[in-house]
């Protein structure tokens, strides 16, 4: 190797590095890691739905596997397009949009497999397991927050809502029955502590790429 290929090649790997994590270089990092983690996101669908065939029924568990298999493969499909389209920058804001509104409909998909859970499932323990997946969800897509805000933030809206309205209309329902609220206030307080610790470990993992040394 010459002196002058010595000299260059701090200089490319420079230049590598700041590309791959430049604003593109993030997002193209993002979209293809989802698209290889395909096969691995599905431990949680079969997770989940087994336990609601278990928990249920096999139509209902079936139902949410379904669900939740379409928009997984929806959105692998877009951004397997993407990816393709694009080796490298600069990524246009019109993309951007689309890969975020994707991952919105896959939020979509499996907020309404944690609505089915939430309602199949009325005991405590099933309202406290759909929760539980809707907050794992949410602290992934907090971990990737960085690499895309734009996508991460439609996602978290998604399930933050979904967590919301649940809770509310549960609320509505024990009060609509004259139901007791010891137990409601009991259960969703401890809800409440692990939403303020996914809340937290999401701030510290991306807060912690922006401190300065």
């Amino acid at each position: 190797m010459t002196t002058r290929a010595l000299e260059k090649r701090p200089v490319l790997d420079i230049q590598r590095f700041l590309a791959r994590n430049s604003p593109d270089g993030l997002f193209l990092r993002f979209v293809r890691g989802r698209v290889r983690s395909f096969w691995m996101r599905q431990t949680m669908t079969l997770i989940g739905s087994a336990t609601l065939a278990l928990l249920v029924s096999g139509q209902i568990g079936a139902i949410t596997a379904v669900i939740a298999l379409a928009g997984e493969s929806f959105e692998t499909l877009v951004l397997k397009a993407v990816a393709t389209r694009y080796v490298q920058g600069p990524i246009p804001q019109r993309i951007r949009w689309l890969v975020a509104l994707t991952g919105g409909v896959q939020g979509l998909t499996l907020a309404a497999c944690v609505a089915i859970c939430w309602n199949a499932v009325p005991e405590a323990s099933g309202r406290f397991f759909a929760l539980c997946f809707l907050m794992s969800a949410a602290l992934n897509t907090g971990l990737v927050l960085s690499y895309f805000k734009l996508g991460s933030f439609v996602r978290l809206a998604i399930y933050a809502g979904t967590g919301l309205l649940l809770l509310i209309s549960e609320g509505l329902e024990r009060s609509t029955q004259g139901l007791r609220d010891e137990l409601f206030f009991c259960d969703h307080g401890g809800n409440s502590v692990l939403c303020d610790h996914a809340f937290h470990s999401i701030n510290r993992k991306t807060s912690g790429r922006t401190q300065p040394l």
